[in-house]
This record gives C-alpha cells, structure tokens and sequence, in this order.
C-alpha cells in the first residue's frame, strides 16, 4: 500500500529488500549501494540521490509525488524487470548451469 520505498542505505551488498520492494509493484529511491547501479537503471526502473545528501532526496520524494506518471513507470518497469530476473527458477538454473571447473 506504500507509494515509494526510501532506501537511504551506505552500504549494501545486494540488497534484497529492495528487490522485495519492487516486486510488489513499489517504485525505489535508493543510494547507489551494492549492486543496485549495475542491477537497474537510474530513471528507468529505480531513482538514486547521493549519499548524505537530504536536500536532493528530498527533492527526488517531492518530484515523484507530484508526477504521478514517473511513478507508474518506475514501478511497471522495476515490477517488470524483477519479475524476469530474479525469480527462484532462474536462480536455481544460474547456480545449476555455472561452470565450477572454469
């Protein structure tokens, strides 16, 4: 029922509960921790402010909640995204198919 999941973490790894977040159709505002960069795309499936930095997070929560349609795309594209690549099947056939002699 939530409208946006903050995210203002310093580190992370690969931080789940955001995939969790997405994966009930919540858009993100996150840092730019662990693998998220290289997972999504900025503007596209998750929005990232700097580290430390309130005034632009604040902006970015105030941006999208006065354009709902960034919103929707946020949270159809990351829906989307997640809903392909990080489901148990295809977690199952990454660890299954990985080469150990290589």
């Amino acid at each position: 029922a939530s409208d946006l999941f903050f995210f203002p973490s310093l580190s992370e790894g690969s931080p789940r509960v955001v995939i969790e977040a997405m994966s009930q159709g919540c858009p993100v505002l996150s840092t730019p921790v662990g693998s998220l960069p290289g997972c999504f795309e900025e503007n596209k499936e998750i929005l990232f402010f700097p580290f430390k930095d309130a005034e632009i997070a604040t902006r970015k929560i105030l941006e999208v909640g006065e354009n709902l349609e960034m919103l929707t795309q946020l949270r159809d594209c990351a829906y989307r995204k997640v809903s392909e690549r990080f489901t148990m099947e295809g977690f199952i056939q990454t660890i299954t198919t990985y080469n150990y002699e290589a």
